[in-house]
This record gives structure tokens, sequence and C-alpha cells, in this order.
């Protein structure tokens, strides 16, 4: 198949636009589909079909200057700015880990695989420092010390149970 006939004039029209009609961060707003499949626009064959044409693809000098263009046109003040680290910080807050909670969710396999691959793992002194220093000063509530008391005793009454 050729290299898309249709689909980077499209790109160098939008671009160009643009460029020429700078947008303010907060006029504007992108839709949620920006940059990936749209089914309204194309059929998910048709989409394969033009990720296959640009597969390997380079850009010309001229798109790259032009790219570095529109970069260099959306608005970079300081309230943006600060509006962008905020919500990031906000996200990184709320963001969970996928397992958090989750028990079961390895196979024994792959357990053996991931303990065996840090086993006998050392860390360099320098990393050492780094570690004593930051638990250095850290206070622990007295329901944290019950729990790890638990959980270190629970631990070697199963050592003593397990016959070898």
């Amino acid at each position: 198949m050729p290299k898309s006939i249709y689909y980077e004039p499209i790109c160098l029209e939008f671009r160009q636009w643009l460029l020429d009609n700078p947008q303010d961060d907060d006029e504007y707003e992108r839709p949620n589909n920006w940059g990936g499949y749209n089914p309204n626009y194309h059929t998910k064959e048709m989409y394969d079909e033009i990720a296959e044409g640009n597969r390997g693809r380079k850009h010309t000098e001229e798109t790259k200057q032009m790219l570095r263009e529109v970069d260099r046109s959306y608005s970079k003040t300081k309230e943006h700015k600060k509006k962008v680290s905020e919500g990031l910080i906000k996200m990184y807050k709320t963001k969970q880990v996928w397992n958090k909670g989750k028990t079961g969710i390895y196979s024994e396999e792959t357990l053996k695989k991931m303990g065996d691959a840090n086993r006998g793992k050392t860390y360099s002194p320098e990393a050492r420092k780094k570690m004593s220093e930051s638990a250095k000063g850290r206070v622990w509530t007295e329901e944290h010390k019950k729990n790890q008391a638990e959980a270190v005793r629970k631990y070697y009454e199963n050592k003593r149970n397990i016959k070898c």
C-alpha cells in the first residue's frame, strides 16, 4: 500500500490552521479521542491500513520544523504551568496501585521467578546511606509497632512448622 494518500494533507492542513489560529488553553479543549482510533471517523480496518502505511515513516525536515512551531504556539505562561503542575500532583496523590489489596494474583511459578530474581540482591554503600538517612527521624505509631511485632511472630512460627 502506498504511504497514506489522504492522511498527510489533512495533518498538514490542520497544523497550518493551528499556526494561523493559536489557541488559548482556557478556551480550547481537545476532544477525548485526540490522536487515536476514532470509530466515528474511520473503521477499524481503515485505521489499521493507515497505521501500517505510516509505520517506519520518517518526518521530513519541513514537517519537523512545522511541528516545532506548533509546539511553540501553545501557551506556556506561569499560570498555565502552575495549573498543569497542580493537576499532576492531584492525579498522583489520588492514583492507586493496580494490585493494592489483591492476593493470589501471581502464580506459584511467577512468585518463584520474582523471588529468584531478587535473592542475593545487594545495595551499594551510597544507596544504603540514602536509605538510612531517609529512615532517620521516622516516628512509628503504636498500632504499627504492634502489627510489625505480630508479623514477625507469625513469620517465625511458620518457619518452625515447616518440615524439610
